[in-house]
């Protein structure tokens, strides 16, 4: 299921965070319903490193919308993202999670997948259909902008998402270690507009 926060239609610029899969089962032998997904993730401290990107991701790209300016300044002045969400940064009724949603490209993962690390396991079940599912929702979301975390889809549905006049951003996946680690003014400054 979709990560839709819950203020996510009242922004007048809609992002919808595309990552790479969900990791692991997150309730093994059924599915999340949306109620039960919004609570773990639109809670308001001490995120998991993927979470915590987003949260970095969307205050970055929300603040001048929102009015964040100062947030967004206590925020950089920590080391990485993941320090930075161990406390309460925005105010009561602000937290940036709340105005964004979240997708996968692949909407599958092995039954208690363990090794989350690489790609050993995230491959499409079914390729066209998947990113026909990811298409699917971009049309219900209607989202201004999207932030693809770590791996684009086809260059068809790319093609598809340009059409439809939505802005499109490439970063790295926020929870890799490798890269910029995990600090959000260097995040930041990976993002790339895809044209």
């Amino acid at each position: 299921m979709p990560f839709i926060g819950s203020k996510y239609y009242l922004s007048k610029n809609k992002i919808l965070f595309v990552g790479m899969d969900v990791g692991k089962d997150e309730t093994p032998g059924r599915f999340q319903d949306l109620a039960e997904r919004n609570t773990n993730i639109e809670c308001d401290i001490n995120f998991n490193p993927h979470i915590a990107g987003t949260y970095c991701s969307a205050l970055y790209l929300l603040k001048n919308e929102k009015d964040w300016q100062n947030v967004w300044d206590k925020f950089i002045k920590y080391d990485t993202y993941s320090q930075a969400t161990k406390i309460q940064n925005h105010k009561n009724g602000e937290n940036p999670l709340s105005f964004v949603a979240l997708t996968n490209l692949h909407k599958f993962v092995t039954i208690s997948r363990v090794n989350r690390s690489g790609n050993e396991n995230r491959k499409f079940l079914k390729k066209e259909l998947e990113e026909s599912l990811l298409l699917k929702e971009i049309e219900i979301l209607k989202p201004n902008i999207i932030l693809f975390q770590g791996k684009l889809p086809s260059s068809n549905s790319l093609r598809e998402i340009r059409e439809k006049n939505i802005e499109i951003i490439f970063a790295f996946h926020p929870s890799n270690r490798k890269k910029a680690g995990r600090n959000p003014q260097i995040y930041i400054r990976t993002f790339t507009e895809i044209k």
